[in-house]
C-alpha cells in the first residue's frame, strides 16, 4: 500500500524492512491541479495537471507504485492545506466565490496553489405596482441584462429580454435570470403573481 512507502530518508540501493526499495534523487513540488468551470451549468472540475509528484519509486522487484495525490480546496480565499475540503468530483457554485486548490502526495508534498476568481450575477428583484397590475424587474448588477418568461418555464438567453414593466391580465409565474457576458448567469429569481378582477 502507498502509505507503507518511504519516499525520503533512505540512501539510493537501500531496501528497509518492510520490502520497499526507494530512489530519491532530488524532491520537485507535484504540478499544480487545474481548475475549469462551466458557467452554463455553475460546474467546477478541479483536476490533475503534468507529473502528480516527481519521485521514483518502485518495489524491490522492480515493480511502480502508484502515487498517492489528493486535490484539497477552498472557495473563500484561504490557502488550502491537507486539512481543507477534499476534491471528490465535480461541484456546483451559486455565488462568486476564488477557488484555491492544491495537490497533496502522500500527506507531505504540496503543489503550488492554483486561483481561479468565478462571478456569478445576483438574480433580479421584482416588485409590482398594483394600481397598474405591471411588474417591474431591477437589475443589482453594473451590468448585464434581464431576461425572463411568463409560462412557469426558467429563462435563458433565447427568452424575453427585459425593456419596460410587463402588464400581468392573469395569475402568472415570472421567472427571471441576469446575463452577462464572461460571468455565470445568476440564479433564477421566481415570484408567483394572483391576479383578481376588480368587476
Amino acid at each position: 500500500a502507498p502509505s507503507d512507502v518511504w519516499a525520503s530518508g533512505f540512501a539510493e540501493g537501500y531496501i528497509p524492512d518492510n520490502g520497499y526499495h526507494s530512489i530519491h534523487p532530488g524532491y520537485e513540488k507535484p504540478s499544480a491541479p487545474g481548475i475549469s468551470y462551466n458557467p452554463q451549468t455553475s460546474i467546477v472540475t478541479l483536476y490533475r495537471t503534468g507529473n502528480t509528484v516527481n519521485i521514483n519509486l518502485r518495489t524491490a522487484t522492480g515493480g511502480n507504485v502508484e502515487t498517492s495525490c489528493s486535490i484539497y480546496y477552498t472557495l473563500d480565499g484561504s490557502t488550502p492545506t491537507d486539512q481543507s475540503t477534499l476534491y471528490t468530483g465535480p461541484f456546483q457554485i451559486s455565488e462568486s466565490v476564488t477557488v484555491k486548490a492544491v495537490l497533496v502526495a502522500y500527506g507531505e508534498y504540496s503543489s503550488d496553489v492554483s486561483e481561479l476568481e468565478i462571478q456569478v450575477m445576483d438574480a433580479p428583484q421584482f416588485s409590482l405596482d398594483w394600481h397598474t397590475g405591471r411588474v417591474a424587474m431591477t437589475n443589482p448588477n453594473e451590468d448585464g441584462s434581464i431576461y425572463y418568461t411568463l409560462d412557469g418555464t426558467n429563462p435563458t438567453e433565447e427568452s424575453d429580454l427585459y425593456v419596460a414593466p410587463i402588464a400581468l391580465t392573469e395569475t402568472t409565474t415570472v421567472k427571471a435570470i441576469a446575463i452577462e457576458e464572461g460571468k455565470s448567469a445568476s440564479a433564477v429569481a421566481e415570484k408567483k403573481y394572483t391576479y383578481r378582477s376588480s368587476s
